[in-house]
């Protein structure tokens, strides 16, 4: 019954963590504008695969592996995340060349996702200590910071600039009060640095592909349409990017638990059972509420002009609950250490999506990218099933 309260509380403060930077791209969709929303969007397309390349593992690693303290981590992620973040500057001075507030937005949204990507690693680190508690009060805490500061400079100042920028400040200090006194190594050799390149690049490559499967339509829709239809495409993933956390929580809250039963055949393939469940019961509520009052919740989360892509939000809604299944079937996968199918799964996926991406969006538009979005659930699910299956009944 503990185990429940831990949880249900270390769910619940990941949706509400997730759901407070949903709140804040929304409010700049009503009060700002749609394509203000995919110069937003934009920037966190581009940030996303950098700081999951550059995690070296540590959301599987800290858990399952204690060769490299958290130090070398953080010191491992900030000082290549810088390298690239220059790299990244310099790509967008020319293509923003003649425009300032593009720049601006794109380049502020990619260093605040750095910014959090060091708290993550933190909350990995809590995470693997089972300190699930803490994790929630930290995250009840920090979303509710970052609502009030962005309520305030989107509705009232209506400016975005101003609204990133405190974000980032709220960040930096979080960073120095509740990560810093954390880091007991203040250096990290370049041989330190090159094992634990080696040890995580499989897990922290994979996760890399498995941000360019939702990017990459986003980039696709960038170069053949423009910001606005960024701004659509994002709008459509709401509902699929909620659920990602809250299944991203279940696969961090039962991780550990699961390691210790590693040698217990019988209860990982209950566990394997119940898995199979858990995204139905989930997504068939929720389906049926947004059936009879889909059209209110489009006009109350967004705005009226959503309204005409409603077929494609239940679409991504639907082929959302497989992608859903194969977070969960990463618990196996992480556990028996086949770190590298999950990589290849996700290179094959990644390979059909910019596929798709580049022969359906420069026809169909966004309609394209929805089509994109649902092969690359539907593959996924199957790679990870069979492996999945494979390694739990016949140990392969």
């Amino acid at each position: 019954m503990r185990k429940i309260k831990n949880f249900s509380i270390f769910a619940l403060s990941n949706f509400i963590y997730s759901f407070s930077q949903w709140v804040i791209l929304i409010l700049v969709l009503k009060f700002i504008g749609i394509e203000s929303m995919g110069l937003y969007s934009l920037g966190l397309a581009i940030s996303a695969p950098v700081v999951l390349i550059t995690s070296y593992g540590s959301n599987v690693l800290l858990i399952t592996d204690n060769k490299y303290s958290f130090s070398n981590y953080f010191y491992s992620k900030i000082s290549t995340q810088s390298i690239i973040y220059i790299l990244i500057l310099v790509f967008l001075c020319v293509a923003y060349l003649n425009d300032l507030y593009s720049f601006l937005i794109v380049s502020m949204v990619i260093f605040l996702k750095f910014t959090n990507s060091l708290i993550d690693l933190y909350f990995i680190k809590l995470i693997s200590e089972k300190k699930h508690t803490a994790i929630s009060m930290y995250k009840f805490s920090i979303s509710f910071f970052y609502l009030i500061f962005n309520v305030f400079c989107i509705i009232i100042l209506n400016s975005l600039v101003i609204s990133i920028l405190l974000t980032i400040l709220i960040n930096f200090i979080i960073i120095i009060f509740f990560v810093l006194k954390h880091v007991t190594n203040m250096r990290l050799s370049a041989k330190e640095l090159k094992n634990l390149i080696i040890l995580g690049a499989p897990i922290s490559f994979t996760l890399f592909l498995s941000s360019l499967n939702t990017n990459i339509p986003k980039y696709g829709l960038e170069i053949f349409t423009n910001s606005f239809y960024v701004g659509v495409f994002t709008s459509l993933l709401f509902f699929y990017s909620v659920g990602n956390q809250v299944f991203f929580s279940i696969n961090s809250f039962i991780l550990p638990f699961v390691r210790d039963s590693l040698d217990n055949s019988n209860k990982i393939k209950i566990l394997f059972k119940k898995i199979m469940f858990v995204p139905i019961l989930f997504l068939l509520p929720f389906l049926l509420i947004f059936l009879f009052w889909g059209d209110e919740i489009i006009i109350l989360i967004f705005n009226e002009d959503l309204l005409e892509y409603k077929t494609e939000m239940i679409a991504i809604i639907l082929s959302s609950v497989l992608i859903y299944y194969s977070i969960l079937f990463d618990i196996f996968i992480n556990i028996y250490k086949k770190y590298k199918f999950n990589s290849i799964s996700q290179l094959i996926s990644a390979i059909t999506v910019l596929l798709c991406s580049l022969f359906l969006i420069s026809s169909w538009g966004i309609s394209g990218a929805v089509v994109s979005f649902i092969v690359y659930c539907i593959l996924l699910f199957v790679l990870k099933f069979i492996r999945s299956y494979l390694l739990i009944y016949r140990r392969i």
